[in-house]
């Protein structure tokens, strides 16, 4: 496990899992904020999987994080690549778009 200093002043830990690889953010008080690990597409949910097809270019597709947080609970971050822009997407697990810059 490693620890580093965010750049919003909290502490994120890197550390893996049965072979998954997280990142888990805290407070410098030690509060949780979120854990987050990559996911390949293949392993998105179907209704995950719908959102993105129907809104954005796959070939666009930067990576996909799923996230665990305390206010906004569980949700996928889906970045994607436009020109020199980055548009990221979170789509909660009901499969509604709660938010990022589209």
């Amino acid at each position: 496990m490693t620890w580093n200093l965010d750049g919003n002043g909290n502490y994120e830990a890197k550390f893996s899992l049965q072979q998954t690889k997280y990142r888990a953010d805290f407070t410098p008080a030690g509060k949780w904020l979120e854990t987050e690990t990559n996911v390949p597409l293949k392993d998105v949910p179907p209704n995950i999987r719908s959102v993105i097809d129907e809104k954005y270019e796959i070939k666009l597709l930067e990576e996909i994080e799923f996230v665990d947080d305390y206010k906004k609970g569980r949700y996928y971050d889906v970045e994607f690549k436009v020109g020199m822009r980055k548009i990221d997407i979170e789509i909660n697990e009901a499969g509604e778009i709660i938010g990022g810059s589209h």
